[in-house]
C-alpha cells in the first residue's frame, strides 16, 4: 500500500509539472484560442457522432476563406481561425511550414533540414479540424479576380494529372505568399550566388560546401586554387548573414581539423560584404559593436560600406558604397551566399499593379490588414504586406494571429456570414456594409515585440527586447490623460553565453510540433557529442 501511494504521488507530481510546462508554453505562444478551437471542434464532432445533429441536411452558411501561403503568417492565421465559423482552403506550392529562425543552422548540419519542416496537413490535423473544415491544395495562385472574388490556380508539381488549372471562389482572401530574395538588378547574382530563403537553398549550400572541402583536399591541388575554393563570401550583414557566418565559422573551427586534416586552416577565409556602415543596422549600437568585435576576433573579414557591382562564377566585383568613382575590386571566391534583403513575389507585384499601389515593397494595407483599394474582402499579412513593421517572422506571426482573431470576432459577434438565400446584389451590398461596420469597430493591429535574437558564434548570442510592451493591439496605453504620447521605454541589450541559452530556449518553444521539437533537440545533442555530418547528402 505504501509503494502504491508513492507511485500515485510521483505520477501526480509529474503530471502537475508537465501540465505546468504545457500551460506556460501555451501562454507564452498565445495559443489559448487554438485550445478552445480544438474543444469546440471535438464537441461538434461528438454531437454528430451521437446522432444529435444530421450533418447531411445542414446548409453550410460559413464564409469561405482562401489562404495563399504556408509561411509564418498563414500558419498562425490557420491555427487561430475558428472552423465552426469559416471554411478554409489553403493554396501553396509548399506543403509544409518552415521554421526559418533555424534555417542557417541547417546549412552546415547543426540541425537537419527535416527537423524544421512541419507538414501543413499535420498542423491542420493537430488543430482538430475535420476534412470539411480546412482543405489544403498543393498549387500556385497565378491570378486574382477581385470583382468575381475568385483565384486562378495551377498545379506546379512534377506529377501531372488531368487537372492543370482550376478556380476557387472566396468570401475572404488572405494573401500570405511571403517574399523572395532581392537582387537589385545586379548582374550575375541569380546565376552564381546561393540564397537562404527555402529549405532547398540550405541543401544546395550544404552540398556545395562539402564539395568545396573535398575538392580542396585532393592531392596536388595548387595553393592558389585551394585559397579560392576555401574563400566563403556572404553578401548582407543583417541577422541572416550574421547567423550564417557564425554557423559556418563554428563548423569550420570545430569540424574542419578533425574531418579534413590535410586542409590548412589558414587557407580558410570568410568575408562579409555590407552596404551600410555597420552590420545589424536595426540593433542597438552596443550590440552592433559587440557583434562586430566578436566576428572579427573569429577571423571573419567585415567589409562594410561596400557595394556589390557584379557577380561571376568564382569572382565578385565590389566598390565603395559611399564614394563615387572608386575603382572596382575583383574578389575571388569559392562560395557566395546572398542574404541582402527581400522583394515582392510575382503575384504580389501583379496585385500591386492591378490596384495601382505606389509602394515597391509589397501590398499596402490599412490598420486592420485589409488591402487598400481592394473591391472585395482581401487581406494581406506577412512579408507581402507593407504594414509599417519589419519583415520578420515575429511580425508575420502576430499579423496572422491578429487577423484570425479579428475574423473570429466578426463571424461570431456580428454574424457576418454568407446566407444561402442572399444572392441578390442588394443582399451582397448589405453584407459588405455590415462587414465594413464590423471591421471598423475592431482594434487595429499593433506589433508587440517579444525581443530579437541573433546568434554570433562560439555559443554566444545577442538579444534586444523592450523592457515593457503593450498588452493589447491598440494605442490606448501609449497616451496619457492629457492626450500626449508616452515615449516607449528603451530596449534592453544583452549578450554572451547566457543569451545563447535564452536564444535556444526561445526558439525551441516556438517550434510548432512536439515531433519537430524532439528532432531539433536530438540534432543539437548529436552535434555537441559527435560533430556535424559532412556527407554530401
Amino acid at each position: 500500500m505504501g509503494l502504491l501511494s508513492k507511485i500515485i504521488k510521483a505520477t501526480t507530481g509529474l503530471t502537475g509539472v508537465c501540465g505546468g510546462i504545457w500551460a506556460a508554453d501555451v501562454h507564452y505562444n498565445d495559443d489559448w484560442e487554438e485550445v478552445s478551437n480544438v474543444w469546440r471542434q471535438r464537441r461538434r464532432s461528438l454531437t454528430r457522432w451521437a446522432g444529435l445533429g444530421d450533418s447531411s441536411k445542414e446548409v453550410d452558411t460559413r464564409q469561405r476563406i482562401v489562404v495563399l501561403g504556408t509561411g509564418w503568417a498563414a500558419a498562425s492565421f490557420v491555427r487561430k481561425i475558428d472552423p465552426v465559423l469559416y471554411h478554409v482552403t489553403i493554396v501553396s506550392p509548399r506543403n509544409y511550414f518552415l521554421f526559418t529562425p533555424l534555417l542557417a543552422s541547417t546549412t552546415v548540419g547543426t540541425v537537419e533540414p527535416r527537423s524544421i519542416v512541419e507538414p501543413i496537413r499535420s498542423i491542420v490535423n493537430r488543430m482538430g479540424h475535420s476534412k470539411d473544415d480546412v482543405v489544403y491544395l498543393q498549387a500556385t495562385c497565378d491570378a486574382v479576380d477581385m470583382t468575381a472574388q475568385t483565384v486562378t490556380c495551377s498545379d506546379t508539381s512534377d506529377v501531372k494529372g488531368a487537372v492543370g488549372t482550376f478556380d476557387l471562389s472566396y468570401d475572404h482572401l488572405v494573401i500570405a505568399v511571403g517574399s523572395e530574395a532581392a537582387t537589385y538588378g545586379i548582374p550575375g547574382v541569380k546565376d552564381n550566388a546561393f540564397f537562404l530563403r527555402e529549405i532547398s537553398d540550405t541543401r544546395k549550400i550544404r552540398m556545395h560546401v562539402a564539395d568545396v572541402l573535398e575538392t580542396a583536399s585532393l592531392p596536388g591541388q595548387p595553393s592558389d586554387i585551394k585559397k579560392k575554393l576555401l574563400h566563403f563570401v556572404i553578401c548582407g550583414g543583417g541577422p541572416s548573414g550574421v547567423e550564417f557566418s557564425a554557423e559556418l565559422h563554428d563548423f569550420l573551427k570545430m569540424d574542419l581539423a578533425e574531418k579534413f586534416p590535410h586542409l590548412n586552416a589558414d587557407d580558410v577565409r570568410i568575408t562579409m560584404f555590407e552596404i551600410n556602415p555597420h552590420v545589424l543596422s536595426t540593433f542597438d549600437k552596443e550590440l552592433v559593436t559587440y557583434t562586430e568585435d566578436k566576428l572579427q576576433r573569429d577571423g571573419i573579414a567585415l567589409r562594410t560600406d561596400t557595394r556589390v557591382c557584379a557577380v561571376r562564377e568564382g569572382e565578385v566585383d565590389v566598390t565603395s558604397a559611399t564614394s563615387s568613382g572608386q575603382p572596382i575590386e575583383t574578389v575571388p571566391y569559392g562560395t557566395m551566399v546572398w542574404v541582402a534583403g527581400v522583394a515582392p513575389r510575382k503575384l504580389t507585384k501583379d496585385i500591386m499593379k492591378m490596384l495601382n499601389h505606389k509602394t515597391s515593397q509589397g501590398l499596402a494595407v490599412n490598420e486592420h490588414m485589409q488591402v487598400v483599394g481592394a473591391p472585395s474582402p482581401v487581406w494581406a499579412i506577412g512579408d507581402c504586406a507593407v504594414s509599417g513593421y519589419a519583415a520578420t517572422a515575429q511580425v508575420a506571426a502576430q499579423e496572422g494571429k491578429y487577423l484570425g482573431n479579428l475574423l473570429n470576432t466578426i463571424g461570431s459577434k456580428y454574424e457576418v456570414v454568407r446566407s444561402a438565400e442572399s444572392t441578390s446584389a442588394a443582399a451582397d451590398t448589405e453584407d459588405d456594409n455590415a462587414l465594413d461596420t464590423a471591421i471598423i469597430r475592431q482594434k487595429r493591429f499593433k506589433f508587440k515585440s517579444k525581443g530579437t535574437f541573433a546568434y554570433v558564434g562560439g555559443s554566444e548570442a545577442i538579444s534586444q527586447f523592450p523592457t515593457a510592451y503593450v498588452k493589447d493591439y491598440d494605442d490606448e496605453t501609449d497616451i496619457d490623460d492629457e492626450n500626449n504620447v508616452i515615449p516607449a521605454p528603451a530596449d534592453r541589450a544583452l549578450s554572451g553565453k547566457g543569451v545563447y541559452i535564452a536564444w535556444r530556449t526561445a526558439y525551441f518553444s516556438k517550434i510548432l510540433g512536439a515531433r519537430n521539437r524532439m528532432m531539433v533537440l536530438v540534432d543539437w545533442t548529436k552535434t555537441r557529442l559527435f560533430g556535424r555530418d559532412t556527407s554530401r547528402s
